[in-house]
């Protein structure tokens, strides 16, 4: 089936079906502040979330998503929940009774903001008006039919919190390439944390790769932890 981006695979099933670019169990159902896409390129716009999706996958690849989206949305109430928490303590003097901890599975979030970054890419104009469409091992990964090379996956700024109001869910994406002609990956914002998701190894200041947990310490005291799997 022409229309969906998972057509490689050689095993399509069923119509044509809408995808959210953010799945809906990260999203909320609500509405999102978006920034990076072709009608707000350096300016936020709040969109329904419902409406926040395009015919991009056949059904049978659509389902086939279904566990890592949530196993994103898992990992975004967790690091929701941390965000929150923190929030509160700070700002709030909330105090905490034990530390709190967290685990995300670093390997589903890994494939679900690949999956994201296809989502968002699929059939724009991003290098001398060609249409972007992801290369077979893109599509691999993003299913779990093969890995990500050795150095590649998900590199995050920092490993301590950054202290934002939790609030309305937002979204911003910024594409990486090699010699403006080769996309290979995305910088994604979402509710308040920086992703990097490259299918090359990729380095730069402070950058983490596949970093082991994100910690909040404010006065030396730990207060959460949250821990990636991997």
């Amino acid at each position: 089936m022409a229309e969906c981006w998972a057509a490689c695979l050689g095993d399509c099933r069923g119509g044509i079906s809408k995808e959210h670019y953010i799945s809906q169990a990260v999203s909320g159902t609500g509405s999102i502040a978006v920034r990076g896409f072709p009608w707000c390129r350096d300016e936020v716009t709040v969109v329904p979330v419902a409406s926040f999706a395009r015919n991009m996958l056949c059904e049978g690849h659509n389902s086939a998503l279904s566990p890592i989206d949530t196993a994103g949305g898992n990992a975004f109430a967790a690091l929701r929940r941390f965000v929150d928490i923190a929030w509160a303590k700070t700002k709030r003097g909330v105090r905490l009774k034990g530390m709190q901890q967290y685990r995300v599975d670093g390997h589903a979030l890994e494939r679900w903001l690949l999956k994201t970054t296809i989502n968002i890419a699929y059939g724009r104009e991003l290098f001398a008006g060609a249409r972007w469409k992801p290369p077979a091992d893109w599509v691999e990964t993003a299913y779990g039919r093969s890995r990500f090379a050795d150095g590649a996956g998900l590199s995050m700024a920092s490993t301590a919190s950054s202290i934002v109001r939790p609030g309305t869910s937002t979204m911003g994406i910024q594409f990486l390439h090699r010699n403006r002609s080769e996309l290979i990956g995305a910088e994604l914002q979402l509710n308040n944390f920086s992703f990097v998701i490259s299918v090359l190894p990729i380095e730069g200041a402070g950058l983490v790769h596949r970093p082991e947990r994100l910690i909040d310490k404010p006065r030396l005291q730990l207060h959460q932890v949250l821990r990636f799997d991997w």
